[in-house]
C-alpha cells in the first residue's frame, strides 16, 4: 500500500506503553516493513530524538490524560482548581505541538483524550455534568492542529466500537504503564493506516451506480415512477439516506455516474421530477442507461470521462452483474449492494475533509462537459481537426502557496503521465524552500470549460545544471498533446535539463521513456 520501495518510518511520542502491540498491528496492515521509534514524551525534544523524527513519514502523539495530570478526572470538589489544571494541560499540549511543527515537516497524528476509565459513574450514574471537559479539550486540540492540516483521532469513538471492558487492561496499567488492550491498539493502528492512505490520496475516484434497488427500491420499468420505494420514512428511507451519503461523497470529490438497464427518459424523469430524490441530474457526470451489458456501459463511462478502469467502483444489487463485471473488467472494483454492509463496503474510499470546494466544482464541471467534447469529436473529420476545434489554452506559471494542495493531490493521483514522485503539501513546501528550486503550475481551458490546475513540474538548479524533479499531468487532459507541449516548454526554458530520478510503474513506463528521449 505504501509508496514504491520505501520502508515506512513512524515516530511515536507517548507517556504510556503501547509498543508490545502497536508494531505488530502496524506491520500487519502495511505491505512494507515499518521502522517504529518510541519516544517518551518527557524527552522528545532531545537532539537525538529530533533527528529521528525529522526522518519520519508520520509522527503519532499519544498522551494519556491521567498520566499528564493524575486525579484530574475525579477532582470534582474544586472547580476553580480544575479550571487551572485544564489551562495548564492545554498550554502543555500547545507547547509540544508547536515545537514539533517547528522541528519537523512530517504529518502529525494526535490521539485524542478519553475519560471512559473514570469510575465516578459508579456512584453518580451516567449523567452529563459540569466536569466533562475532555470533549472540550479534544476540540481545542483539533482546532489547533487544523491550522496546519494535521489531524486528531477520536479515541473515544474507537473505544465505543469494542466497549470499555474490551478496551482497558487494568493489570497492564499497573504493571507496565500499558492501559489499553491489544484490541484497542489494533483499532488505533487501523485508523492510522486509514489516515496514511488518505494522506497519500484516494486511489478510487468514480462510482458507477445501478438504479433499481440501489438508488430506489423497486424496478422502475415494472413499478412505474409513482410506485418506487423512496421516502423520508418507511421502507424507502434507507434509499434516501444512501443517496445523502452519495451526495456527501460527491461533495468530497467523487464522480457519480449511472449504469442502468432502463429507458433513459424514465430514469431522467425520476432524477428531475421525483420529490423524494436527493441526487439530481446535475450530480451525475455520465448516464449510461440502455439495455447493453453493464461492462460495456462502464467502459463507455471510462472513455467519456477519460479515467482509468481501476479508479472505478461499480455498485449493483445483482450478483450476476457484479460477477460479470468482475470477469470482464477485473480492474473495476465491483461491490454487491446489500443494505446491511454497503457503507462498510465503501470504506475502500480514502477521502479527506480538507477539500477545496471550488476545485471539486471545476473538476465535476469538466467531467460533465466531456459529453459535449465526445459529440464534437464525432462530428469532426480527424483527430487533429477535433483538437483544433477544442481551442485548448495552456497557462504555465510559478505556483503560489494556494496551489500547493492541488499540486500535492496531482502528484499522488497521477499514474500515467508522471515521473512517479508523490509529494505531500509539507514536502512541497520543503522543496520550495530549497535554494534553486522552482515549482510550476499548469492551467488548461477549452471552449467548453475551465479545466483548472491539471499539471505541475518542479525544476532544481544544482551547480549550474538543471534537473527535472517533479512532473505530473491529470488524466483528464491526456490525449490533447499537452504532455508534449510541456516537455517542449521545459526543454526550451531550461537548457540541457536532465531528469533527476523516476519511479517506474507499468502505467507510467511509456511516458518516462518519452521524457528521457527528449530531456536526457
Amino acid at each position: 500500500m505504501y509508496i514504491q520501495g520505501k520502508d515506512l518510518n513512524i515516530s511515536v511520542i507517548s507517556n504510556i506503553t503501547i509498543e508490545h502491540f502497536f508494531g505488530m498491528h502496524i506491520n500487519s496492515l502495511f505491505d512494507t516493513p515499518s521502522e517504529i521509534n518510541y519516544i517518551p514524551s518527557n524527552v522528545c525534544f532531545e537532539n537525538r530524538h529530533i533527528e529521528v523524527m525529522q526522518k519520519s513519514d508520520l509522527i503519532l502523539v499519544w498522551l494519556n490524560i491521567r498520566k499528564l495530570s493524575p486525579g484530574i478526572l475525579s477532582n470534582i470538589g474544586f472547580k476553580d482548581e480544575l479550571q487551572i489544571v485544564y489551562k495548564d494541560v492545554l498550554e502543555y499540549i500547545k507547547v509540544i505541538y508547536l515545537k514539533l511543527r517547528n522541528e519537523v515537516n512530517s504529518k502529525i497524528i494526535w490521539m485524542g483524550f478519553e475519560d471512559y476509565f473514570d469510575c465516578l459513574h459508579e456512584v453518580v450514574g451516567n449523567i452529563l455534568h459540569n466536569y466533562n471537559f475532555i470533549d472540550r479539550l479534544n476540540q481545542e486540540i483539533k482546532d489547533l492542529l487544523s491550522e496546519t492540516s494535521d489531524i486528531v483521532i477520536d479515541l473515544k469513538r474507537l473505544i465505543s466500537y469494542i466497549g470499555t471492558r474490551d478496551a482497558y487492561d487494568t493489570k497492564g496499567l499497573y504493571r507496565w504503564n500499558s492501559p489499553y488492550t491489544s484490541d484497542l491498539i489494533y483499532l488505533a493502528a487501523k485508523e492510522i493506516f486509514k489516515q496514511f492512505r488518505i494522506l497519500k490520496r484516494n486511489e478510487k475516484k468514480c462510482i458507477v451506480l445501478d438504479c433499481d434497488n440501489v438508488l430506489w427500491g423497486g424496478i422502475l420499468s415494472e413499478d412505474g415512477i409513482e410506485n418506487i420505494s423512496l421516502a423520508s420514512n418507511g421502507p424507502g428511507q434507507f434509499f434516501q439516506d444512501f443517496q445523502r451519503f452519495l451526495l456527501t461523497l460527491h461533495t468530497l470529490g467523487i464522480i457519480l455516474t449511472v449504469s442502468s438497464k432502463n429507458d433513459l427518459s424514465d430514469v431522467l424523469k425520476v432524477f428531475n421530477s421525483h420529490s423524494e430524490m436527493i441526487l439530481r441530474e446535475e450530480h451525475i457526470a455520465s448516464f449510461q442507461v440502455n439495455w447493453n451489458n453493464k461492462a460495456e456501459q462502464i467502459q463507455l463511462i471510462a472513455e467519456v470521462l477519460n479515467i482509468s478502469l481501476d479508479s472505478i467502483v461499480f455498485i449493483d444489487d445483482s450478483i450476476f452483474e457484479v460477477e460479470s463485471v468482475n470477469s470482464i473488467l477485473p480492474d473495476v472494483k465491483a461491490v454487491l449492494f446489500k443494505k446491511e454492509n454497503i457503507y462498510s463496503s465503501l470504506s475502500l474510499f480514502n477521502l479527506s475533509l480538507d477539500f477545496d470546494a471550488n476545485l471539486i466544482a471545476i473538476r465535476n464541471n469538466t467531467y460533465q462537459s466531456n459529453v459535449h467534447r465526445t459529440v464534437l469529436k464525432e462530428k469532426t473529420a480527424s483527430y487533429e481537426e477535433y483538437l483544433n476545434a477544442l481551442d485548448t489554452k495552456i497557462n504555465i506559471h510559478i505556483a503560489d502557496d494556494l496551489e500547493y494542495y492541488r499540486i500535492s493531490e496531482l502528484s499522488q493521483r497521477a499514474n500515467k503521465c508522471t515521473v512517479g514522485k508523490r509529494y505531500t503539501v509539507s514536502e512541497i513546501k520543503e522543496k520550495i524552500s530549497t535554494k534553486g528550486y522552482k515549482l510550476y503550475a499548469v492551467d488548461v481551458s477549452d471552449k467548453f470549460s475551465d479545466l483548472g490546475l491539471v499539471g505541475a513540474f518542479g525544476v532544481i538548479q544544482l551547480s549550474g545544471i538543471y534537473y527535472l524533479d517533479l512532473f505530473c499531468l491529470s488524466c483528464r487532459v491526456l490525449g490533447r498533446n499537452i504532455e508534449n507541449q510541456l516537455i517542449s516548454y521545459v526543454k526550451t526554458n531550461f537548457k540541457d535539463i536532465k531528469v533527476e530520478s523516476c519511479i517506474r510503474t507499468q502505467k507510467n513506463d511509456g511516458f518516462i521513456d518519452l521524457l528521457l528521449l527528449h530531456l536526457n
